[in-house]
């Protein structure tokens, strides 16, 4: 007989876990930075966006789809988001690379996690220039006072500043204006089927030309093919990334 007590429990399970599982990883030290190539018109890598993996004992890359969720409602997250950010902050301080770092609202408000990257940036003031933000669009922003600190704070270490997938779920022009980001990445639902769906070509249309006008720089993610490629240049979009260019790398040379 079914009970709605079988699914609470199976979820429940799941939790447990998966809680067990991010434990485990951080403790020891599987929780890995995989970095993504974002591309020019002429396909050349120009900067990389920093993504997190949970890696398995049998190195299987884990997907945060899977985990993050829990992470935050286990009060893991902070850990996982601090090893990746990090480790970013490293590779930048290494290399010659410019590098993003998503950032949720729940970093930003996070002053102990904020005083930590600025001291780092302090301490190493070349980094700042090649560092950029990625603030998710679909993040419920509760207190733009707040963000506008945030953003006046490191912008002062020329850290840049992206609005991450516009266009997925709800997108608030006014969210932009607000924050007035350097680049603004348009959400992979949108770019995706952008050569089949006549909506998806005028939305993307539409975002690219409100975006140049203020001055802000385009990122299509989700480039799958060549003719979505072709038809975003087409649309002036300024940068590109996607798996018909490059699959993120777990390790990048120091150059």
């Amino acid at each position: 007989m079914y009970t709605s007590a079988i699914d609470k429990r199976k979820e429940e399970e799941n939790i447990l876990l998966w809680k067990n599982k991010i434990k485990s990883a951080i403790y020891e030290d599987r929780v890995v930075p995989v970095y993504h190539g974002i591309v020019d018109r002429n396909q050349k890598i120009i900067k990389y966006e920093t993504l997190m993996r949970l890696k398995e004992q049998d190195g299987k890359l884990i997907s945060p789809a899977f985990f993050l969720d829990i992470s935050i409602k286990a009060g893991l997250y902070h850990k996982l988001s601090s090893h990746v950010v990090f480790s970013a902050l490293k590779l930048i301080k290494k290399s010659s690379y410019t590098v993003s770092v998503n950032f949720s609202y729940a970093d930003i408000i996070n002053k102990h996690f904020l005083d930590e990257i600025e001291e780092f940036l302090v301490e190493n003031p070349e980094v700042g220039s090649s560092l950029i933000f990625e603030i998710l669009e679909s993040e419920n922003i509760g207190d733009y006072a707040t963000m506008k600190k945030f953003l006046q704070r490191f912008r002062m270490h020329n850290v840049q500043i992206a609005v991450d997938d516009f266009g997925s779920g709800f997108s608030n022009f006014e969210h932009i204006l607000e924050i007035n980001p350097d680049y603004l990445k348009i959400d992979g639902s949108l770019v995706k089927d952008i050569d089949t769906n006549p909506k998806s070509y005028i939305l993307v249309s539409a975002i690219v030309e409100f975006s140049h006008k203020l001055g802000i720089k385009v990122i299509a993610e989700f480039v799958h093919s060549k003719a979505i490629f072709d038809m975003l240049k087409e649309l002036d979009v300024d940068e590109y990334q996607g798996f018909y260019f490059h699959e993120p790398l777990e390790e990048l040379p120091y150059v």
